[in-house]
């Protein structure tokens, strides 16, 4: 697989490695005893190691992950190597913890996660270093969802972004683009868009060759209605890592907001580029993208096709009631309605439905 130019993104289904200053790196392993990537979709238990220069292996964070969903840091161990600065990151570099937890976080991030999905337990050396970036205890009303769930702390955008932003003050901080770049993510998701740019170029002067950091500055350029900037960033980062698909699901987004404006044919563009993504590996296990691919294609009056794409995301994950009642609708609109009452091929219909359109306000007891 090609990697970036040495200075490369993350992949979810492959071990990718990730460089860091002072020659350490960061590098994905599957974890012994535990299945790499659950049946069914973007479900998955990853280690990730911090090498030193010269190899040797400084430590690891234990993670478990839904794609874009959900992220849990079950341990962080560190030994082997120098800690290379004190815990909190303010002498030249970041310390082996902190490079560790960070390289996690921004892993999930650039594929779309919020710090809002990332989990970690409530104590320990993940449990400080999530403390120290201003993770707070998950609220009752998440434990109450799962008993069988132990104490954790959460991520929160508005708790998180001061810490980051004082990290990034640092002289180790504002010398890293892993810190530029998460602390861009979250500028985004704060409605920042014109600081989360200026981060992103920001990283972009210490590592000139991420494609992970000109896809986010495409995001950011696109949030402000800056298409033709939007557009050069994210052919940049193709060109970068033409094997990461995503960038062309990030494409296809800026060309559906175009078509609903006076660029009615980008909506054929954003067609191409989310089957594009939704052909690859990652993609066709991205329930997200599956089900904006199904819409849009619904929108487009391509019913047959679209109810094609709602069957692969529910062989994903079946349980997704949008896409049992849009697969409806797309049904209605090839006027099958026997398909609508039996939910399709295998006769699991009737239930499903019944209980999707109750969710939806009581529909389906007028279409069966």
């Amino acid at each position: 697989m090609n990697y970036e130019s040495e200075e490369g993104g993350w992949g979810y289904f492959t071990s990718v490695p990730r460089p860091l200053p002072q020659g350490q790196v960061l590098r994905e392993e599957g974890v012994e005893g535990g299945p790499e990537e659950h049946e069914g979709g973007g479900h998955q238990r990853r280690r990730l190691v911090l090498l030193a220069s010269n190899g040797g292996r400084m430590g690891s964070v234990v993670l478990e992950e839904e794609r874009g969903k959900r992220l849990h840091l079950e341990s962080l161990e560190v030994g082997g190597g120098t800690e290379g600065g004190k815990e909190g990151g303010e002498d030249e570099m970041l310390s082996s913890r902190r490079l560790l937890f960070l390289g996690a976080l921004e892993r999930f991030l650039n594929k779309g996660g919020r710090i809002s999905q990332v989990t970690v337990p409530a104590t320990g050396a993940v449990a400080e270093e999530a403390t120290a970036l201003g993770f707070l205890p998950a609220a009752a009303a998440d434990a109450a969802s799962d008993p069988s769930l132990p104490p954790a702390l959460k991520g929160d955008l508005h708790q998180t972004l001061p810490h980051l932003r004082s990290l990034s003050l640092t002289p180790s901080g504002s010398t890293s683009a892993l810190v530029l770049n998460i602390l861009g993510r979250l500028e985004h998701d704060a409605q920042n868009f014109k600081v989360a740019g200026d981060l992103y170029t920001q990283a972009l002067t210490l590592q000139p060759n991420s494609s992970a950091i000109f896809q986010n500055l495409g995001g950011a350029f696109a949030s402000q209605g800056e298409h033709q900037l939007a557009f050069a960033s994210f052919q940049r980062a193709i060109d970068l890592n033409v094997n990461d698909r995503y960038t062309y699901f990030k494409l296809g987004t800026m060309y559906e907001q175009l078509a609903t404006g006076k660029f009615k044919e980008a909506a054929e563009h954003a067609l191409s580029c989310y089957a594009f993504y939704v052909d690859g590996r990652e993609g066709g296990r991205d329930t997200d993208a599956l089900t904006i691919y199904g819409n849009l294609l619904l929108t487009r009056l391509c019913p047959e096709e679209a109810v094609g794409v709602y069957r692969r995301a529910l062989a994903v994950e079946e349980g997704l009631w949008n896409v049992w009642f849009n697969m409806a609708n797309a049904h209605l609109k090839l006027g099958q309605k026997a398909e609508v009452r039996e939910g399709g091929r295998g006769g699991r219909g009737v239930c499903v439905y019944r209980r999707v359109y109750v969710c939806g306000g009581g529909f389906v007891e007028c279409l069966v």
